[in-house]
This record gives structure tokens, C-alpha cells and sequence, in this order.
């Protein structure tokens, strides 16, 4: 199997706990991985380290064939990775809706932002929400906000972290179709005791533990 992403003997601490120790993951192109695990256990950790905003202390990486040894090693490749933090205070960076989710397409140059960004609310049926402003949302449309600006640019990998955790039953729902489709490598980390079964599970302890056959 072709390989998104290949992590083995990753270690990270913080002072001197120790946050992720020993960690091994395969995630192959296309593959769908849901991470579960109890709070600090350092799940979100892991997860930055894949998305180049925390350098492991000790690992081996390849990020789709790259071998990364720094953050520096991010930089050919992070338009690929899509990162969905947990923590939404940040990571919005203009006051609509639509401004916010077609900003990187803008960035880019591409003509067809504002038009690609409202085909995308549509999608989820969230036309109603693009002239809103961001913090009049609640957490629930936050949350799929964020998720439309960070699936836009339709990045080979999507790290997604707690991405349904304010979602309506609706809106989860449209949020799993369309991930189980996506034509991409997908971990999101979870505390959701029901998952959809093209996801493979994993629980994050000491190790990194696969769940099922």
C-alpha cells in the first residue's frame, strides 16, 4: 500500500514528562484513521507533530515521500496537509463565513474563490451562512466553517482534530458521507463512541493500538 504517511520510534516530552513515547502509525493513501484515547494521553500532540507545528524530539517521518527531519521540511509540502485544530480561537482569520472559507483560494490566485467556496456551503447546506459573521456563530457552525476552509483546497491529507465534537446528529452525518468519499488520507481524532466503519480505529495510550481485525 502506497503510504500518506509513515512515523516510527516518535518521541516527544515536554520538560521532562514524556508525552508520546515509542509511537509507530502507518496511514496509507486514501486510508481513513480515527484516534481515540483519553484526555492528555497527547493525541492533539500527535497530531501537530504531523502537521508541522511541533517537532518530535526523536522519529523517523515521511510525509507523502518526504522524509522530515525539521519543520523546515514542511514547507514543500504543507499545502497538502489540511489541519483542523481542535481549538478554533485562532483559526479564523477573517469576519464572513465565505470570506473565511475561500481566503486561501484568493491567496492563491484563483478566480473561482468566491464562486468554489458558496458550490461548498451548498454542499452542506450551509448557504445561509455566508454573509454571517464568524462570532455570532455558534460552536456547531464554527466547527463547519472550519472545516469547509480547511477541505477547499482539497490537501492529500486531512488532520482533523475533534472535528465533530459540537456537530448536530445532521450535520455529522453529512460530515462522515463526505469524508468516507474524500479522495485523500484521513486521521481524526475522536471521542465519539460510534464511528462510521471505514474509518479505522486506533486508542492512543502508551502506544499507538490498532482496534478490530
Amino acid at each position: 500500500m502506497d503510504r500518506s504517511i509513515k512515523v516510527s520510534n516518535l518521541n516527544f516530552w515536554h520538560e521532562k514528562s514524556a508525552i508520546l513515547k515509542d509511537i509507530s502509525l502507518f496511514l496509507g493513501k486514501n486510508e481513513k484513521i480515527a484516534i481515540l484515547g483519553e484526555n492528555g494521553v497527547g493525541k492533539s500532540t500527535l497530531l501537530k507533530i504531523l502537521a508541522g507545528i511541533l517537532e518530535a524530539k526523536e522519529a523517523k517521518i515521511t510525509i507523502l515521500g518526504n522524509e522530515i527531519e525539521s519543520l523546515s521540511d514542511f514547507k514543500s509540502i504543507r499545502e497538502n496537509i489540511g489541519y483542523l485544530p481542535q481549538n478554533l480561537g485562532s483559526f479564523f482569520i477573517l469576519p464572513t463565513a465565505l470570506e473565511d472559507i475561500s481566503f486561501s483560494l484568493k491567496v492563491k490566485g484563483i478566480k473561482e474563490a468566491k464562486k468554489l467556496s458558496e458550490e461548498l456551503l451548498k454542499k452542506f447546506d450551509l448557504e445561509y451562512l455566508k454573509d454571517s459573521s464568524i462570532w455570532k456563530l455558534s460552536e456547531g457552525e464554527k466547527q463547519m466553517v472550519a472545516l469547509l476552509a480547511t477541505i477547499i483546497k482539497s490537501p492529500k491529507i486531512l488532520l482533523l482534530d475533534e472535528a465533530t465534537s459540537f456537530l448536530d446528529d445532521k450535520n455529522k452525518n453529512r460530515v462522515f458521507n463526505f469524508l468516507e468519499k474524500y479522495e485523500g488520507s484521513v486521521i481524526l481524532i475522536s471521542h465519539e463512541q460510534k464511528l462510521p466503519s471505514f474509518f479505522k480505529r486506533y486508542v492512543l495510550n502508551e502506544t499507538l493500538e490498532h482496534l478490530g481485525s
